[in-house]
Order: structure tokens, then C-alpha cells, then sequence
């Protein structure tokens, strides 16, 4: 039996490209404009540069294997014997399985390696003029004091943001959407509702978030977002709205095991 249907799901498994992520873990759709094609290094053709994003986004989500100088020989050797098309060193279909038993134990590790590696950007927003950091780790910092409302954990705020990491790399704009989201306070991640509820309309702040209070140790793999990452966001607050009313409530279903009610 041939592994290559195996190797193509785990290939697409770890190798998720950097799509945006909302704060509730949502992945807008967006349309890349059309532009001329500028070489770049080695990089001639639209092609070269998706193969090279693919390549680049295959082992950055190698992250989560927290892997030593050793393990990345190792892995490097396996994409070099597969894309040479020589027979795998060791039976592909009897090992394959073990990648995500590998991966559950691994990512622990990696989250927390991840995490230290981050504590140093927030303990420095922690220490500029006018941030204030939280008990369970939110830093805030108002760069524009809004007049109007504060938004409750139970509504609807309208905004445009701006997510990063702490190195800059950009993971999610509603400035390159083109438009502002509307986001339920009560379902995103609790360090974007705690920020935001910290805001009053027409105001703009940036808030630094560990990963306890974002994405935890298990990250966001459709938005690219690593476990143990923390998060910053600039944030502008637009409006805000009241909760979307509750759906009527279904038709009770019966007890299992036991009859409907009679009519």
C-alpha cells in the first residue's frame, strides 16, 4: 500500500500557512490583490514565492516539536531523502502514526520554551509610562482616552485592530480587511475582552497578552499562532452594541432512556 495519502494529510496537517486569526479563533477569508511579481533573492515567480511560504510555514510549525540542532538534521534529512524519491530509512506506514503522540507530548514543552522567550517583551510594556498590568498578566496601555461608553463582557463591540507577536510579524488586520469586526465580548479570548472592557468609545489602546489569557498552551494552528505565544493587539474602539437576542430555545429532547411526554 502506497503512504503518500498518509504523508499528504500529515504534510497538511503540520504545514498550515499563516492565515489570519480573529480573537475568537475565527479565520476571515481575504483576497490577495493582484500585483506585479518583484524577485526577491532567488525568488523569481508567484510560484517560487507560494513553494517558498509553504516550505517556510512547514517548519515554523515544526515549533511545537521543540526541537534540539540533532532533531533538525534529522528532519531535515527525511525531506531531503523524500524529495530525492530514495526509499525512507525506516517503514513510513509504522511510524508514521506515532507523529501525533510526538506532538502531544512535545507541545508542552514548546509553549513553555515559547512563553519564556516572550515574558521579556511584557515585562519592558510592563515598565512604560502609563501601562498597567493586571493580576493574571494583561498589560494595557491607553494611547487615545475614548468619551463614550465601556463595553460590558455581555456586548457587542465594534473595532479595528491590529495582532501581533512580539517580534512584529503581523497575524491578523481588520485595517487589511478593509473593514471593522464586530466582536461579542463573551466569546473571544479573555485577554481581548478584558482589554477592550478596559476602553471607552473613541478611544485607541494596546494591550499585550501572555498566553495564559490568550491562546494557551495549545495556540491557534488555523490562525498560526504557537502555543505559549504571547499576543499584542492595537485596538481602536468604534461602538458599542447590545447582545444579539438569544435563539428561542429548542424543542426539549427526552431524557435518554427514557419516553417523550405525552401530548
Amino acid at each position: 500500500m502506497s503512504h503518500k495519502p498518509w504523508f499528504l494529510l500529515a504534510l497538511l496537517a503540520l504545514a498550515s500557512p499563516a492565515l489570519a486569526a480573529a480573537p475568537d479563533g475565527g479565520v476571515p477569508t481575504t483576497a490577495a490583490p493582484a500585483k506585479p511579481e518583484v524577485p526577491v533573492g532567488p525568488l523569481k515567480t508567484a510560484d517560487d514565492k507560494a513553494l517558498y511560504v509553504l516550505a517556510y510555514a512547514t517548519a515554523h510549525n515544526w515549533e511545537v516539536l521543540n526541537l534540539s540542532k540533532a532533531e533538525q538534521e534529522i528532519m531535515k534529512k527525511g525531506i531531503a531523502d523524500a524529495l530525492a524519491g530514495t526509499k525512507p530509512l525506516v517503514p513510513v506506514q509504522e511510524y508514521g502514526p506515532r507523529i501525533k503522540a510526538l506532538v502531544e507530548s512535545r507541545q508542552p514543552l514548546a509553549a513553555a520554551a515559547r512563553a519564556k522567550k516572550d515574558q521579556p517583551f511584557l515585562d519592558k510594556m510592563a515598565k512604560e509610562k502609563g501601562a498597567q498590568t493586571s493580576a493574571d498578566g494583561l498589560v494595557y496601555l491607553s494611547i487615545t482616552e475614548g468619551t463614550g461608553a465601556s463595553p460590558k463582557a455581555t456586548e457587542v463591540a465594534k473595532v479595528q485592530y491590529r495582532g501581533s507577536f512580539v517580534d512584529g510579524n503581523e497575524f491578523d488586520s481588520t485595517y487589511r480587511r478593509g473593514q471593522p469586526a464586530e466582536l461579542p465580548l463573551d466569546h473571544v479570548i479573555p485577554c481581548w475582552s478584558e482589554g477592550v472592557q478596559k476602553m471607552k468609545v473613541g478611544g485607541k489602546a494596546k494591550f499585550a497578552c501572555p498566553a495564559s489569557i490568550g491562546y494557551k498552551e495549545k495556540g491557534e494552528p488555523r490562525g498560526g499562532i504557537p502555543g505559549g505565544a504571547a499576543l499584542i493587539f492595537e485596538v481602536e474602539l468604534l461602538e458599542v452594541k447590545p447582545a444579539p437576542p438569544a435563539p428561542p430555545p429548542s424543542p426539549a429532547a427526552p431524557t435518554p432512556g427514557m419516553p417523550p411526554s405525552p401530548k
